[in-house]
């Protein structure tokens, strides 16, 4: 099981006591895959767009669980309510397993948010 080997700071160089802002990796998701803010936190259905947000919910449930951010607060800024956040990160934490393509953009995300040069198959290498 891969995502039981994962934990938010066990790769790409994240600090357990640091804290990782909503609107870092807001930033670093929409770099990532080349969207807007706006498409982001838009009503658009498309899987594209939807793909991208829910990374970006589970990201921000992910690295601040240790600050105690409520699933309401992180909500805000995606301009959702506190149920689509558990939903998208339940649904994301559950898929890990299964979709090398989405931990390869998670792991890529949080190297955009600490500014790492580590290559996938060393962050990979690292996990296993």
């Amino acid at each position: 099981m891969l995502h039981s080997k994962i934990s938010a700071f066990a790769f790409v160089g994240l600090k357990e006591n640091t804290h990782y802002g909503i609107d870092d990796i807001i930033k670093a998701t929409v770099e990532h895959f080349d969207v807007t803010v706006e498409q982001l936190n838009g009503i658009s259905r498309k899987l594209a767009i939807t793909y991208v947000r829910k990374l970006a919910m589970f990201l921000a449930r992910d690295l601040n669980t240790k600050d105690h951010i409520s699933d309401a607060e992180i909500a805000v800024y995606f301009e959702r309510d506190r149920t689509a956040i558990y939903h998208h990160y339940n649904d994301v934490k559950s898929k890990l397993d299964f979709y090398t393509e989405m931990v390869e953009d998670i792991t890529a995300i949080k190297k955009i948010i600490v500014g790492s040069s580590m290559t996938v198959n060393q962050v990979k290498r690292r996990i296993l």
